[in-house]
Parts: C-alpha cells; structure tokens; sequence
C-alpha cells in the first residue's frame, strides 16, 4: 500500500483552484498549503491523505485538514487510514508543522512491529 498527501486549494471541489498530489512529505504538503492566500476565490484550503493499493488504484483518500482545522473525529469513515501507520505518522508530523491547528478527535493508537505496545502484566491477586 502506498500512502501519499495531497494539497487542494478548494477542499470541497479539486478541481477549482491548483492541486498538488502524490506528495511524500508533511513539509512539502505544508508548504504547499501555507503558500496558498487564506482570501483564495475558489473555496477554502485542504490536505488529504492518499492510499493507493499495490495497483495504484486509491483505496481511500481521507481529508485530514480542512480550513485549519484537522477532522480526526471523521477518522471512523476511514477503516484502511486509521490502522496506516504512515497515515498516522503523516498526521502527527501535520500537527508539528502548522501552527494555530485546531484538531478535532483524536489519532488512533497503532503500533508498527518497531513500535512494540505496551506490555501489559497480570495482575497478581
């Protein structure tokens, strides 16, 4: 599964304004996004996080920031971005990166086989 960002410069409709997509970096997507005029004509700003199956068809694209706002609470919508470790870690990078965020929900808790969990121990009684 590849999973990349997208920037739009209307959220609601792609087409309507530029568009960035198949952008493999938080920093080059926040970029992208900054330099687009928060008074644009053609909608308000988004960026969207792309997966794509190993036959370039998009499994799903989930739009994380609308506005400045980032939507995790519609994370629900979106089965295959929730358990992404790299869609998560575009998120968390996403956070870092764009002040004055406003994040609704929160990010789901994976762990990559790197990322052990928790070990959780019995409790003797």
């Amino acid at each position: 599964m590849k999973t990349t960002l997208s920037v739009y410069e209307c959220g609601e409709f792609h087409d309507l304004g530029k568009s960035f997509t198949g952008i493999e970096s938080a920093e080059e997507a926040v970029r992208l996004w900054e330099s687009i005029p928060a008074c644009n004509l053609h909608g308000i700003k988004a960026i969207n996080i792309c997966t794509e199956d190993d036959n370039g068809e998009e499994v799903e694209d989930f739009e994380v920031i609308y506005g400045g706002v980032m939507h995790l609470e519609m994370l629900k919508y979106y089965p295959e971005t929730q358990k992404n470790l790299e869609a998560v870690r575009y998120m968390k990078e996403l956070q870092k990166r764009i002040s004055n965020l406003r994040v609704e929900g929160q990010l789901p808790h994976i762990f990559a086989d790197k990322e052990k969990a928790p070990a959780r121990h019995r409790q003797h009684r």
